[in-house]
């Protein structure tokens, strides 16, 4: 049988990260140093020498099971469907060898050897000592793997291995480049809902090994020093793009991809933001394989169990094709890319591609000067002065820094762009490219993009529609069926956004210093986005500080700006 495996660093469980979680610095470093590509560049080591146990004998069933009780909603539906589930914690895990490195080629290297198993081309041992192996004899060779987050991660990390027998990866709100997870054009910055995480604390999060008994004093040596190595190696100082993220940006490797590929990601998900998926689809477009993009308008979530659309039923004729055989012409069937409208209740648009691929889209460009309409050029940044009197969180100043009328006011710009005259359906990356001054050497700069107009607009998080109302036929679980639904009225909501270290004025490895004063320019992308803007309604740009508790823009002065709009 066909087997969708799952790597899970959670499988074993978690451990507590209070004492780890950082505290946002308010002080935006000075850069010192300026990498060239070459600097930034990750060469892959040799692979270290593994021990190799002798083989005294063979078994066809296992020694011991798993304490745990593995499962995924999508793989336990599958489970009546002709496949079977695998699922493994990792490198550093609970039962494992090794340590946890959040993203590094040691725990691609982890997920592929289970598939180098379950395919024979790896041997296996019912325990660590005696020698007798187990092959997956109950495998026919054809691996699929699945996973949301950083079991969706670790599903792109093994497919860019190239490794045989690995058909066809699933992943859901995955990230395909560590830095842009927690870092972004040269700035610290947190996943939504996560402030002060950063990559050494992930790793101390699911490093379980240390939750079997007396297995940590003999690791603990190891561990101390490869967490603080993650520590310093991850920069929090500076925030740029080094050889240590490049390691962990999966894009390197998209052509040694040959499994077919599955993408799923909410365009409203800000822990693993959109960009982190359409850069990964967009890099793949060349390669020879099949290819299909989901995207809904949720946040970071799951598609399997959303009433409006048939997902898990496209994908079992998807993998009855992929693993089983079944010449059902799945490929043809499924549309390239299939979008939820965020208008429209429960209902979905299919295309041939998303954004730049596409070429019958046609780019727009607009001026700051002479398309958006401003009362004034540049703002003092008094947003931290007006955030602690007002004793407000995260959340409120997320949601009170787009509101037309806002006690942020006077310290952003709200520039608006023309209402439309019929409805029009935007799809790309915003680009933005500003020139203006400051009054200090560095800076943080925030971008925001605003649909603007009085609506009842989607709930950010999808709700219930019939609890419990959907049997996965395994174990006699069920899970809630949801949708996502119109929720209150609202003035305005954020399509997309950006920041930038205003010394990374063209990428986030090349620094250029900042003179009071002076003018500059810089470039940078805003996340994707497809948004469906009803005719009376229009978008605006908001152009501001930090987002608390980073640190605030001193007094910019903004001349020009465009936004690359992608219009049907």
């Amino acid at each position: 049988m066909p087997v969708l495996f799952t790597a899970n660093p959670y499988f074993h469980g978690t451990n507590d990260v209070d004492w780890i979680t950082h505290k946002p610095d308010p002080k935006l470093a000075v850069k010192t140093h300026s990498y060239t590509k070459d600097e930034v560049t990750y060469t892959p080591t040799t692979p270290a020498e593994l021990p190799h146990q002798p083989v005294t004998g063979e078994s066809r069933t296992a020694e011991v099971y798993s304490d745990q009780g593995g499962s995924y909603m999508f793989n336990d539906y599958m489970l009546g469907r002709g496949f079977v589930t695998v699922y493994s914690g990792g490198v550093g895990t609970r039962g494992s060898d090794g340590v946890r490195s959040t993203g590094g080629t040691s725990e691609t290297d982890s997920a592929v050897a289970v598939i180098e198993w379950l395919t024979g081309k790896r041997r296996a041992f019912t325990n660590r000592t005696d020698g007798i192996e187990i092959k997956a004899w109950w495998c026919n060779g054809k691996v699929a793997m699945t996973g949301k987050s950083y079991l969706g991660t670790l599903s792109i990390a093994a497919a860019t291995s190239g490794v045989a027998g690995l058909k066809t990866v699933i992943s859901e709100s995955a990230i395909s480049s560590w830095y842009d997870y927690y870092r972004e054009n040269g700035l610290v910055v947190a996943p939504g809902g996560f402030q002060g995480e950063d990559a050494d604390v992930l790793a101390v999060d699911t490093f379980s090994r240390q939750k079997q008994a007396g297995d940590m004093l003999k690791i603990q040596a190891e561990w101390d020093k490869t967490l603080a190595a993650i520590t310093k190696d991850q920069d929090r100082e500076f925030g740029d793009y080094t050889k240590w993220w490049d390691e962990r940006n999966y894009r390197n490797n998209l052509k040694n991809i040959k499994a077919d590929v599955i993408i799923e990601h909410g365009l409203n998900d800000w822990n693993v933001k959109p960009a982190n998926a359409i850069r990964y689809w967009n890099g793949i477009q060349d390669l020879p394989i099949n290819k299909k993009l989901f995207l809904h308008q949720g946040q970071h979530t799951y598609l399997d169990n959303i009433r409006s659309l048939d997902f898990v039923d496209q994908l079992n004729l998807w993998l009855s094709y992929e693993l089983l055989g079944v010449q059902n012409g799945a490929p043809a069937a499924l549309p390239n890319v299939t979008v939820q409208d965020n208008v429209e209740p429960e209902t979905w648009h299919t295309y041939d591609e998303f954004g730049t691929a596409d070429a019958k889209h046609t780019d727009k460009p607009y001026n700051l000067q002479n398309d958006m309409a401003s009362k004034r050029a540049g703002f003092p940044d008094n947003a931290t002065a007006i955030f602690k009197e007002d004793k407000e969180d995260s959340d409120g100043f997320e949601a009170e820094i787009i509101k037309p009328h806002s006690k942020y006011d006077g310290a952003r710009l709200w520039l608006d762009l023309p209402a439309e005259t019929k409805d029009v359906t935007l799809e790309g990356i915003p680009h933005l490219k500003l020139r203006l001054w400051i009054d200090q050497p560095t800076a943080i700069l925030s971008a925001r993009l605003v649909d603007v107009g009085e609506a009842k607009r989607f709930a950010p998080v999808a709700g219930v529609v019939d609890a419990g109302g959907w049997n996965l036929g395994y174990d006699y679980k069920t899970v809630s069926i949801q949708e996502f639904k119109p929720a209150k009225e609202t003035a305005s909501k954020l399509v997309s956004f950006g920041h930038v270290n205003v010394q990374n004025q063209k990428n986030a490895y090349e620094n250029a210093p900042v003179t009071p004063g002076k003018p500059f320019t810089v470039d940078f992308d805003l996340q994707p986005t497809h948004l469906h803007l009803p005719a009376g309604r229009h978008l605006a740009l908001i152009i501001h500080g930090a987002t608390w508790p980073k640190r605030s823009v001193p007094k910019p002065w903004s001349t020009s700006t465009s936004i690359w709009r992608k219009a049907h």
